[in-house]
């Protein structure tokens, strides 16, 4: 059963975290169009359509995207697995499909951005500093009990 066999699907990112939504999307029916970089990122090779642009560029995937759907039109835009949530909202915006807002997305991918707004809505969260130098970690420990946990505003958090 194809329940999609007319709808097509754009996936950003064709690695392995995205792989198995790639293969879904094709057992629905899915035509599937998928973006990463890698040429031979194993997503690549099961996609309909494997377009190379970098997940993290997102006016180049914004062009390119907006060129591909005057042949294909694009019908949705998902990400799994990455921090391409800028990505997705641009080209969402850009073709004028269901999306959140670029601000939304830049504060769901930026630690800090996303920790300021949940704190302003008061939402219950752990104490967080801003922290852009040694100089900033050494004054900001002196605060703080042992353990504690220091992350990059940016990027998943298994990365380094």
């Amino acid at each position: 059963m194809e329940p999609y066999k007319d709808k097509t699907i754009l996936i950003i990112g064709a690695g392995i975290m995205q792989e198995p939504a790639i293969k879904i999307a094709n057992e629905l029916g899915f035509t599937t169009v998928v973006t990463d970089y890698n040429k031979n990122a194993p997503g690549m090779k099961i996609a309909d359509y494997p377009v190379i642009v970098s997940t993290r560029d997102i006016d180049g995937t914004v062009r390119v995207l907006k060129e591909f759907n005057k042949k294909v039109k694009i019908d949705g835009v998902i990400t799994i697995g990455t921090d391409a949530s800028m990505t997705v909202s641009a080209v969402a915006n850009a073709l004028g499909l269901r999306g959140i807002s670029f601000e939304t997305a830049e504060a769901a991918s930026n630690k800090l951005k996303m920790r300021e707004r949940l704190k302003a809505h008061k939402v219950p969260i752990p104490v967080f500093y801003k922290c852009w130098s040694i100089y900033d970690l050494k004054k900001i420990t002196k605060k703080l009990d042992y353990p504690f946990v220091v992350k990059p505003v940016d990027n998943m958090g298994a990365r380094v």
